[in-house]
């Protein structure tokens, strides 16, 4: 009996020991040397939502996007596996879309548009990779059926940096997407484009890759294509409406309802157009006739009655023009003449006169950039709609031609500079006066857009 005594209490004393140092394994660091406490234990938290929770009036061709972050001291990050997405009942796959705090960002373009006045419901399920749940409902009204469509799919965070079309090596174009200016970029997949734009609201860089329309965003993780007629569809622009994509093919100018596919023919002609641009004021399209026009001539469409209102002064030989930041203004370089017009019932004004000005570019508070061909090389100017007459960049000591020109709002320009055909991008702090060499390993420079 004694022994069995004993032997009991060893087996109790051998227990209680085993489940102290298990307990004292996984305590935090008291001081005494035992290990700290590393894992995950903070959810992941929404950013915001678009739409909001609450919101009305949404659109009916509304986008639901939502960024969601994951900040904790020890984050493990978003387990993309965990994601759920739930519209009134029906379970979504959302495109995701990496994001600056740590977390994703998950966009859902449906595929029908909501009904008028519908009350929409969305769940959101996500974990991070430790299992932490964050789980959020909201619920958005849809605007009643007075407003005409508002389809839009320029609702992203507007994109930083800049894109150029280049020949990096050898003779194919390709887009290249700078974010920043630290020379990093990122090569656009699936071919050679004829051109590039950047949509109004800044959220996707357009190109016409293969004949075809597409639009891509900063990180590449959006890339839609819009029409579907390889070969034939060139120099794409979208509407400030964000619904109706402008576009040549062949000897027609396009206009399509990216909503209900839906087309529309506004000219048609042997040669087509290029370099189309609508209004920032949603008033206007504007292009130049197409690329096999030995003296290209400006168009300029009035979208409420489908009018043609090129004024004669600037009907041909057009190497370049630009919109006012505002709509409603042009500046057009012609026939060695740099000219401003507002197409809300003014005059072409001539602004300058000089040897081959090319690259017309409007900044900010209607200040038009622009760059003057001397037999000595390049010089970067501004000009205001005043006449007031600046000297930007001046490359003619160096003999150098500007091959590209792009302006933010912000007072900066970024241009392709060559050199004895060594080619370069530049960027240039107007305000500060000071720049640098974003990048030298570019190529044959052939277009900049600047965001």
């Amino acid at each position: 009996m004694k022994k069995n005594f004993m032997f009991l209490l060893f087996c109790a004393i051998l227990i209680a020991a085993t489940f102290m140092a298990c307990d004292n394994s996984t305590e935090p660091d008291n001081g005494n040397g035992n290990p700290p406490d590393t894992a995950d234990v903070v959810a992941p938290y929404i950013n915001f939502w678009s739409p909001g929770n609450g919101d009305v009036d949404v659109p009916v061709g509304a986008t639901l996007y939502v960024s969601i972050c994951d900040t904790g001291e020890h984050t493990t990050g978003i387990d993309p596996d965990s994601i759920s997405i739930i519209v009134d009942g029906e379970a979504v796959i959302p495109a995701m879309i990496t994001n600056l705090c740590g977390g994703i960002d998950l966009r859902h373009v449906p595929e029908t548009a909501f009904e008028h006045g519908d009350t929409v419901t969305v769940m959101l399920s996500v974990t991070d990779m430790e299992s932490n749940w964050l789980h959020d409902t909201i619920t958005f009204f849809v605007e009643l059926p007075w407003d005409t469509c508002t389809y839009n799919i320029d609702t992203l965070s507007p994109m930083p940096g800049f894109a150029i079309r280049s020949r990096p090596s050898g003779s194919v174009d390709q887009g290249l997407y700078f974010p920043n200016m630290t020379g990093l970029y990122r090569g656009m997949p699936g071919g050679a484009p004829y051109s590039l734009n950047i949509t109004q609201g800044r959220s996707f860089i357009l190109h016409d890759i293969g004949g075809n329309i597409g639009a891509i965003n900063f990180d590449y993780s959006i890339n839609m294509q819009l029409t579907n007629n390889a070969l034939t569809e060139k120099y794409p622009a979208l509407h400030p409406n964000g619904h109706i994509l402008g576009f040549s093919r062949l000897g027609d100018v396009v206009l399509r309802n990216l909503f209900n596919g839906e087309e529309e023919v506004l000219s048609s002609t042997a040669q087509g157009g290029r370099d189309l641009e609508f209004s920032a004021d949603s008033l206007y399209l504007a292009y130049r006739s197409g690329s096999g026009s030995m003296n290209p001539k400006l168009f300029v469409w009035r979208l409420e009655d489908r009018i043609d209102i090129a004024n004669p002064t600037l009907y041909n030989d057009i190497d370049c023009f630009d919109w006012s930041p505002a709509g409603g203004g042009i500046a057009v370089i012609s026939a060695e003449k740099l000219f401003y017009w507002d197409v809300n019932g003014g005059f072409p004004v001539q602004l300058h006169s000089g040897d081959n000005l090319k690259y017309v570019r409007f900044g900010p508070e209607n200040t038009i950039f622009f760059v003057e061909s001397l037999p000595t090389g390049d010089i970067i100017k501004s000009i205001t709609t005043g006449g007031a007459l600046t000297t930007i960049v001046d490359l003619t000591v160096g003999a150098a031609t500007v091959e590209g020109l792009g302006i933010s709002h912000d007072n900066e320009i970024v241009y392709a500079k060559n050199s004895g055909g060594s080619y370069s991008i530049e960027y240039f702090d107007i305000d500060a006066g000071t720049g640098n060499t974003v990048s030298s390993v570019v190529g044959q420079v052939r277009q900049v857009i600047w965001f």
